[in-house]
């Protein structure tokens, strides 16, 4: 019987398929035979998501669903976005309405106000694909002051709850007198 072979023979096959953006990388490496009894052989496979596929972004628009009647809002209030997009960009910006207005600290007063409909909504232009969460300020002022939401080339509307009041309507009656 003789000994295993002086020569190594490795063969190394790479094959690269891009498929609806991703590519796909397999690898197969045959190792000889060192003895009579034993084979050795490993295959492996990594999918790797091609750049390509996660390049677009997308309107999302934060709306006050407002209460009572007539309808109040809170006003100041701010949205701060933030995560990572599937490129692998950081994302953290806030934007406040009305768009003047400092940011509203959480845990202290805030106003509700009927005021023009337009300052009830918060609109970032362009934000990449990915997983993000937000956080609403001032907190207190909304019943879902934080969530996460998904971009995905298509505009995304997340409607927030709020403002968090009790609301009153009082009703009188008029009486005129004459003679």
């Amino acid at each position: 019987m003789s000994g295993p072979s002086s020569s190594v023979r490795v063969s190394l096959l790479l094959v690269m398929i891009l498929v609806a953006g991703i590519t796909t990388v397999a690898m197969t490496a045959a190792l000889p035979k060192p003895s009579p009894t034993t084979t050795a052989s490993t295959t492996f496979s990594e999918t790797i998501a091609s750049s390509s596929t996660f390049n677009s972004t997308a309107a999302v628009t934060f709306r006050q669903e407002g209460d009572c009647s007539p309808t109040v809002y809170t006003v100041p209030w701010a949205v701060q976005v933030f995560g990572t997009a599937y490129n692998g960009t950081y994302l953290n910006e806030t934007e406040v309405e009305p768009a003047a207005a400092p940011i509203p600290t959480d845990g202290g007063g805030f106003t509700a106000s009927v005021f023009p409909a337009n300052d009830s909504v918060i609109d970032f232009a362009a934000v990449p694909d990915g997983s993000f969460q937000y956080n609403v300020h001032p907190a207190q002022a909304f019943y879902n002051p934080s969530g996460f939401f998904m971009v995905n080339g298509t505009t995304v509307t997340v409607y927030i709850e709020g403002p968090a009041i009790s609301c009153t309507t009082s009703t009188g009656t008029a009486t005129q007198s004459g003679t």
